[in-house]
Order: C-alpha cells, then structure tokens, then sequence
C-alpha cells in the first residue's frame, strides 16, 4: 500500500491563484468549488476525472493538478498488479479566512469517493483509490498530532501483514507549513518516505525525492564533541578511510601514549588534552587546567636553566621540599612564583612571569576539580585564545563562540503577512532548542547568540523586492536581548537563485540544483554553529536548501533546524508571532550520530554535551535532552549543598554506582576523568556532617583498612580514634585523585590505586575481621564497598538521606537511547539488511562483477552469463541542442551545436529476461530491474567502487526494489514505479 500525504491547496481545483488578491482569491475559490460542486451533485464521473487528471487551460501555471502528478508517478508498469492507494487530505480551518482549505478537501474527498471516479482510476492508471481527510493547523503541535496517530494507525496495520506501506509527502502545493510539519510526521515515525516534487515543463508525472543518507555522520559528530577513541573505534569498523586526517592521527597516538606512559606527556600533550576538554566545555572541563600549566613552566623553566647555568631551581622543586616531599598542588606553586618575583624584581626569569600571569589557570582547574564546574563563557575563550592552546585546536573541533546562527530565508513573490522574517527572528527570544544546540551557548556568561541571514531570492523582480524587504527590516528590528545585536548591521547576504519564470512546476528541477548548490558553497565559506532554514517561499528553494544544509551539517557536526512561523492572537485580540521548529531537518543517519554522541556523553557523565547534542534532534530526542539536564542540575545541587551535605547521599551513592558500572568499557582519560568526579563529589569542608567525613588520618599506623570492622555510634566519636571503615574508604577514593594526570602528577587511576593502598604498608583491603584475607580491589570494587559501608554507616549514625532514582534514571536514559540506537535504519555495513538464501545468481550484466563489502569479507566475483538483456527504445526525433564551447569562450565559434535525442520511448527489452525460478536471482543493471518493478528476483551492484582513474572495480552491495524476503521467494505481489517515475530527481 502506498500512503499519500497531501496538504490540499487551490491547485487541486485547478484554480491558479498567483498574483491575485485576496478578495480575487475568494472569488476565484468560490467559482472553482461551485463548479467541482455542479459535477458532484450531477454524479459526473467522467467530468470529476477531468478536472483530477487532465491539464487545465493552457494559459495556467500547472502542467497538471497536484494529485494527478503524484497518482501518475505512482502507476504500475505494464504488467504490474494493481496498488492500493490512501490518500490522507490534510486540510486547514486556521489562518485568515480566505486561505481555509477545509471547503476544498471535502469536494476533493467526496470526489475520489465516487464508484464512477474510483473505477476510473482504476481503469486509467490501475490505482485503487481511497481518501480520507484530517485537519491540519497551520500550528505544527497541534494540526499535525491527528496524521501522526493516523499513520502510525495505518503503519501497523500493514506491519500486521508484515510489510510496511510507502508513503509519499506532497511537497508541490498547500501551505508549506503543513507539508512540512507532514513530512516531520512521517520522519518521526521513522517511514520510508517520499517527497512528491513537480516535474518540470511538459511533464505529466511528479519527481519522488529519496532522502540521501550520510553514513559518516557518527564519526563526525564524535570526533567534533573531542571523542576521539569512540570516533576512532567507529571509523576502524565502518570507514576506516576517515582514520587518515594527520590531525585526528596525531590526538589517537597521544591517547594511546596516554594509556601507556603517562609520565611521559609533554606539555604540548596536555595542551592538547586541555584544548579538548575546553572545547567541550562541559562540567569539569578544566581538570587538566592545573597539569598543563605546572608542565607547561617546567619546560620553560628547563629552557632557562640551558641558557643559564645558575639559574634557581625550579619552583615545584622548591615547593615539594618544603611540603616534606608531597606533590604541590599548582597554587603553592604560584604562591612561591610571587615570592621569587618580588625577591628579583627585573630579573625575574619569564617562567615565573608566564606563571604568576596565567594564575587564573589555577581558578579553572579548581572550580573544575573541587566544584564540579563547567566552565564559563569567558574562560573557555581566555583558555582557547592562548598561544600555546589555540594551535592545538583541530579545525573540525567545535567549540563554543565560532560561528553563527545562520538562517537561511527563501524569499517568495508575495509581500509577508504582518512582520518580515528577519524581524520575527530578531525582536523574538532564541529558541530553546537552538540555544541547547549552539556549543557553549549554555555556558555561565554565554551571553547573546550571534544571527546571520542569508536571503535566497528568484531573478523575478517581486522576489528580490521582498529580499531587500527583509534585509531592511533587519536593519531596524527591535533586537532581542538574546540576539547580539553590535554596532555594526547583522550580517545579511543576499544570493539570486534565478527561476525567473513564475511557474513552480516549470521551474522546480532547476531551482533545487541551483539552490543545492549555492547554499552548499554558503556553508563551506560561513561554517556557521548552526542552521536554520526558514520554510518560506518556492517550496523548490526550501528543499533545495534543505538537501544542502543536511548533507553539510552531517559532515561537519552542526545542529540543523526548519523552522516556520504563525501569527497567534492573545486574549487582548494582538497578534504574537510564534516560531515553530519542524523535525524532519536532520537525516536518520545524523540522528542515529546524535544518539550515538549522547550515549558517549552520558558514559562520561557529560552531561551538558549530553544534553546539547540531544536537543539537536527531534521532538522525541529533546525530551530526551530535558531529562539529561534534570540529571545534571541534580548532581550539582547535591555536590555543592554545603549546607546539610549528607540529606544528598543517595544521589551521591547512586553516582558511584553508576561510575563502577560504566567503568569497565570508560576510555583512560574518561577514567580519570570520573575519578576526579567521584573523589570530589564526596568531599565537603562544611561542619554539622556525620556521614560524608573523610578519615584525613588514615595512614601505615592504622594498620591498613578493616571493613568487618562496626562503625562506631555518633555518641561514642569522641571516645574513640575510629572513624568508621566508610570514612578509610572515603580517603582512598580522595587520595587517588592526587596521583592522576589531570590533577598534578603522571599516574592512572590503577597504579594511583595501588600507590595509595601501599602507603598504608600494602596491607590492601581487609574484608573480614574475622579472616586475616586481605585483597587487592579495583577501582570498581573501591566505589561498590563504599557504597555498602555509606549505607551501612547512615543507618548506624541515624542519618536518613533523602530517597534517589538518579542512577535508574542514568540507566533508564541510557537504555532509551540504546534502544533508539538499534531500532535505526540500516547503515551500508549493515550487510544483513538483504538475507537472500539464493542457491544461484546469474549475472546478466556485459562484464563480471565483483562484491566487495569492504569489511574484512573476500570478495565475491559473479561471471558474466554471456546473455545481455537491453532496454528496447522507439526511434527518437533528433534536433539540435547549441551550448557554449568552453574551450573558446570568447572566440569567433564561441558555441557549438550538439546532436539531441528526443522522445525516445521504451518499448520492451531484447533478449528477454529468464523466467523466475525458485531460489534464483538474476544481476542487471538498475535501469533494467527498475522497468519490471514486478519481477523481485531483480538485483543490481550498488554503492560501487573506483580506482584511480575513476574506473568501476567492484561494489560494495547489491540493492533490489522489493523486499529480502520477497526476493528470496522469486515471486511477489509488490510492484514499485520505474526509474523515470520514481527515482529521477533534481540533483
């Protein structure tokens, strides 16, 4: 069954409204539905057949009636069986009075419900027809609600039968903002969908556009949110060529050294780890901070001591001897800095001025450590600007403060209704989606978000009046405080698509190329932090735009949006303009990278990154995204309550449960990383406690760490040296942060353990004191007993924590996204998308072919069969096409005339096609399969692969119309439309 989706419009009746006004569009509605009437009420099927299917007069803009271009595009080949069609009317009772379609959609329903025009149908184009007719507000939330429950109706009721229905969106005429807000339906549920495009001059049988898929989406997104393990890993199982960037190279060999020699990092190496982290800005950003800059002076400090022989000891040196051999902490290093420069004065050596003028590292890394803190704005920018950071900084790293919002306006022929776009965008607060998305918008003093407006406009001279409208309006819009608005002018480009003629129908294959194409050098030149296309205009520009921005936005990690806008009246009868963002802008693939990039986060307990990379999505995943930051805005409420710290301890239990359950599969750095989180998360300073007490005392005398042992009551404290065995552990949690990269020395969260249970005389962890066993615990196993004994220790000390559901709430995320994860569409990996048990396939094809799936698979090589079917053609009229000759553009014989062949039909094929045989398939070639929809025994090589010179040497798939199963049975009642029905396009 095939589902059409079309949002009724004026040209369903024929009835051609462009350049008239309003009250010349009522009139001529009115005549177009009294007329359509007349045949109903007299039962003239054969009439209602004409004004459905014929093309009207000749002086109109349409070729043919909207419905008619799609109905054709959908008729079986010749021999096909019959396809079952629904068609959903979507029709508007919103909007000024004369625009309703309401009026219209009931005649055009009543009409496909006629036996004369349903058998009609069936006789002429050998579709069975019905019709159904949903409203469809202007106002996305509300109006779409009905065809998302309507589809997903009709959805499983076909899965019932297991199969699952084609749907195809009208995008030729209606209200853009419902088709759109259509297509967003049928993109939620996750169909296979269509969008029905016009044709072109002369053409009787719309365009079905296909979504392109960008599998490489994943990778890119981990790479740009500083994955690089993760994006690594991806790229090594699905497209290994993505390994080969020098830059991506260089940051997966220094995780690598950081895994295996610690020690050994440099200070570039924690530049470029800082820079990461930084990028990123999420909480706890600034953990390397600390590290880099005391390295960062010990290399300049070294350079000095090679230029000066007597040169003082470096200043860490100088600090560990006076703390009795301890590691410093960076701000006793600065505090010496201040001594030596006060002591020198002029001669102050320029490691201790570099130092005591980047003090403010020390604030950083601090707040990151022991508050858990993201970063602010500022900071991040301070951080990224520095010379020693910003080289390190990957081109294809995002980061807060580069680029801006750009939206991208198609300006129609028509004067706006009410307030121009660029005046709604600017006088109106950012979205909350957008802002989630931008990098660092969310930040501490992020402050305004930055707008740019790219106008897109025909040659037609009404259309650029309406461009430089909007750019005016831009000039003296009331700017939201949201908005940054500088001294100079918001930037605003303009760019002249053509299109000139006023017919959408004539015009549409070319303005989709053109527009294609100039946003695509747009955005390589702008790289804007987001994208923003405005559904105004020739809907050819809007998609034009769209197919674009999804194509450079999945390549470059950048959030992408539709967004329209309705004009909505108050109690005071005002009108407020209110954007609504349409969710069918980001691909399935780009989607499945935004889940991947969230589980990423959340397995890092990123939050933050978590949370902007899910409100990048669509509907569903911004919920997703409100949860994650309720998460977040937990955790730090309970970290940082200095006021009655131990009330939070179960949220604090529940994140060391969590770290212990995410740590096996936990990259090192993510590693250190949680350690640091954990460590700070159960350290407080303020007084009044009786849980959350570190045991600051435990060292070699007091003979290692017993956990058998009772904890002792509150009342006996005083009375006793023991604090209780989940204070030791608390201690050992904190004193393991100390020994790590990120902090102020060069080990691992493993051997930082060890060294710390070795300074209590290697007695390890005694379990039992009634057993002299003493082990040797993980990490993991350090957070899970410190667990038992908090809970244990809170009962015994009649603290009663408040209850927690924050780990089931991690998990619960988590698994939802997991579960998203699986339930996407297949990549090309995806190999066992076509299980077809053939026992033969016969190569029908000139030449062997080779299937190489690229994945450690061999090769498979198909011998040609010596038979060749080909496509028989009628004998075409030749004319002559002139075109420029570009290798003498400006000479005397600047054009050359070329022959054309036009109107060649297809008439058969020679020799003709084997007869199907049970568990056999034949290889052709596209074109072929795609003339006998009908025959699912039909494959062909896809997604091939070139050498050097561009020469096929195998592909990577085979691909077929119907379905595996189908396929495997030879036979099947499917039938799909041929290449120059369904799958021409306007690329």
């Amino acid at each position: 069954m095939t589902i059409i989706v079309h949002p009724v419009g004026q040209g369903d009746l024929r009835n051609d409204i462009v350049g008239l006004s309003s009250l010349e569009r009522q009139d001529a509605q009115k005549e177009a539905q009294k007329k359509t009437k007349d045949l109903l009420d007299a039962k003239d099927a054969e009439g209602l057949l004409g004004l459905l299917l014929e093309p009207p007069a000749k002086d109109s803009r349409f070729s043919a009636p909207p419905l008619s271009l799609i109905l054709r595009s959908l008729c079986p080949a010749a021999g096909g069986p019959t396809r079952m069609v629904t068609v959903l009317l979507l029709v508007s009772r919103s909007g000024s009075s004369g625009t309703w379609t309401s009026g219209i959609g009931e005649l055009l329903g009543n009409a496909l419900g006629l036996e004369g025009v349903h058998d009609g149908l069936l006789r002429k184009l050998r579709l069975d027809v019905r019709a159904e007719m949903l409203n469809a507000n202007l106002s996305e939330a509300e109006g779409i609600k009905s065809l998302t429950e309507r589809l997903g109706s009709l959805v499983s009721s076909q899965a019932q039968e297991g199969t699952e229905p084609d749907v195809v969106v009208n995008a030729i005429s209606g209200a853009s903002m419902i088709a759109l807000g259509a297509m967003g339906a049928a993109d939620r549920l996750g169909l296979d969908w269509r969008a029905a495009v016009a044709p072109g001059a002369g053409k009787d049988t719309a365009v079905l556009l296909d979504r392109t898929s960008y599998e490489t989406a994943p990778f890119h997104w981990l790479r740009s949110l500083g994955y690089i393990e993760q994006a690594r890993t991806w790229a090594g199982e699905y497209q290994p060529e993505l390994l080969d960037d020098d830059s991506f190279k260089r940051l997966c060999d220094l995780m690598k050294r950081l895994e295996s020699k610690p020690a050994d990092l440099t200070a570039d190496d924690l530049a470029s780890l800082l820079a990461l982290d930084m990028a990123r800005a999420d909480n706890g950003a600034g953990l390397v901070a600390r590290a880099w800059a005391q390295k960062h002076y010990l290399t300049l400090h070294e350079q000095e001591s090679k230029d000066d022989k007597d040169a003082p000891c470096n200043l860490v040196e100088e600090a560990t001897k006076r703390g009795s051999g301890k590691p410093p902490q960076l701000g006793h290093v600065i505090a010496l800095a201040l001594e030596r420069a006060n002591e020198l004065g002029d001669d102050c050596p320029a490691s201790v001025r570099w130092l005591l003028e980047h003090g403010w590292l020390n604030d950083i890394g601090t707040a990151a450590v022991h508050d858990l803190a993201a970063p602010s704005a500022s900071e991040v920018t301070k951080v990224l600007a520095l010379d020693e950071i910003a080289p390190r900084l990957p081109d294809w790293l995002a980061r807060p403060g580069r680029g801006a919002v750009l939206f991208i306006v198609p300006c129609g022929v028509g004067a706006p209704r009410g307030m121009h776009v660029t005046e709604r965008v600017l006088s109106g607060e950012p979205d909350k989606e957008i802002r989630r998305a931008v990098p660092g918008a969310m930040l501490d003093g992020a402050g305004a978000l930055t707008a740019e407006f790219l106008l897109l406009h025909s040659s037609n001279p009404r259309s650029k009046k309406t461009a430089l409208d909007e750019a005016a309006a831009s000039f003296t819009a009331r700017v939201d405080a949201g908005w940054e608005r500088q001294h100079t002018p918001v930037l605003v480009d303009l760019c002249d698509y053509g299109g000139d003629d006023e017919s959408e129908y004539v015009a549409t294959p070319s303005i989709m190329r053109t527009v294609k194409a100039q946003i695509a050098l747009a955005l390589g030149a702008k790289r804007p932090a987001a994208v923003v296309i405005v559904g105004t205009g020739q809907k050819a520009a809007v998609l034009g735009a769209l197919q674009a921005a999804q194509a450079w936005c999945a390549g470059h990690a950048a959030p992408l949006f539709l967004q329209t806008f309705v004009d909505e009246r108050n109690e005071g009868a005002r009108k407020r303009s209110v954007p609504q963002l349409h969710r069918l802008a980001l691909h399935n693939d780009a989607e499945h990278a935004l889940r991947e990039a969230a589980l990423h986060s959340l397995r890092s307990l990123n939050l933050l990154s978590a949370t902007r990379v899910l409100a990048a999505g669509d509907g569903d995943m911004d919920e997703l995204a409100d949860k994650c930051s309720a998460l977040r805005q937990r955790l730090l409420e309970v970290a940082n309550d200095e006021e009655d710290p131990d009330r939070g301890v179960g949220v604090l239990i529940d994140l060391l449960k969590t770290v212990a359950d995410l740590w096996e599969k936990a990259p090192e750095l993510t590693r250190m990383r949680l350690a640091v989180v954990v460590a700070e998360a159960l350290n407080f300073k303020t007084s009044g406690r009786k849980l959350l007490i570190r045991n600051n005392n435990l060292g070699p005398a007091s003979g290692g760490i017993d956990l058998g042992r009772p904890c002792p009551k509150d009342r006996g404290e005083k009375e006793t040296r023991d604090k209780g065995p989940h204070r030791d552990l608390l201690e050992v949690l904190y004193r393991v942060r100390n020994h790590l990269v990120v902090t102020h020395a060069d080990g691992l969260v493993k051997p930082a353990l060890r060294e710390v249970l070795k300074d209590l005389e290697g007695r390890g962890i005694q379990t039992d004191s009634s057993s002299k066993e003493v082990v040797e615990p993980t990490y993991p196993d350090m957070l899970r007993l410190t667990c038992t004994k908090l809970e244990e220790a809170a009962c015994a000390l009649g603290v009663e924590p408040a209850q927690s559901t924050w780990k089931d709430d991690v998990d619960r995320l988590m698994a939802d996204l997991e579960s998203r994860a699986r339930a996407r569409e297949p990549r090309a990996g995806d190999h066992a998308a076509l299980r077809v048990p053939a026992t033969v396939l016969v190569n029908l094809t000139p030449h062997d072919v080779v299937i190489d799936p690229g994945d450690g698979t061999p090769p498979v090589r198909f011998p040609a069969s010596g038979t060749v079917p080909h496509l028989v053609l009628s004998e075409p009229q030749w004319e002559t096409l002139t075109v420029a000759d570009p290798a003498r553009p400006d000479g005397p014989r600047a054009s050359v005339g070329l022959p054309l062949a036009v109107g060649a039909t297809w008439q058969g094929v020679d020799p003709p096609l084997p007869e199907p045989r049970p568990h056999t398939l034949y290889l052709t070639s596209r074109v072929v399969a795609e003339h006998f929809p009908h025959r699912t025994d039909l494959v062909w090589p896809d997604d091939l692969v070139r050498d050097a010179e561009g020469r096929v040497i195998a592909a990577r798939r085979l691909a077929c119309l119907a379905s595996a199963d189908d396929c495997a049975a030879g036979q099947s009642e499917r039938s799909s439309t041929p290449t120059d029905r369904v799958r021409e396009n306007a690329e």
